[in-house]
């Protein structure tokens, strides 16, 4: 189950998906604007059984700045949802 999800390095056109669960889980990432998806989703498999309390993380670029996009990480347990505000241009 997804223990934990944030969005970090956040620029005008990226950011990074950071997220933790406490079980070693193939998950699948999405990332929505409004009711659209814009990426996804991606499966991200686990690979030589990695600690499950380390964080796991996955990078989106091309987005479009000031927008606000929903991040949505589905494990084994119910999905887990973050809203996150992409930098505005000068």
């Amino acid at each position: 189950m997804i223990t934990h999800l944030g969005a970090t390095d956040i620029t005008e056109r990226s950011l990074r998906v950071v997220w933790r669960s406490d079980t070693s889980e193939d998950v699948r990432v999405l990332l929505r604007l409004g009711s659209g998806i814009v990426r996804g989703p991606i499966s991200v498999p686990t690979v030589g059984r990695p600690d499950p309390m380390s964080a796991r993380q996955l990078l989106f670029e091309d987005l479009e700045p000031g927008m606000t996009y929903e991040i949505v990480v589905e494990g084994s347990g119910p999905g887990r949802t973050h809203t996150v505000t992409t930098r505005r241009s000068p």
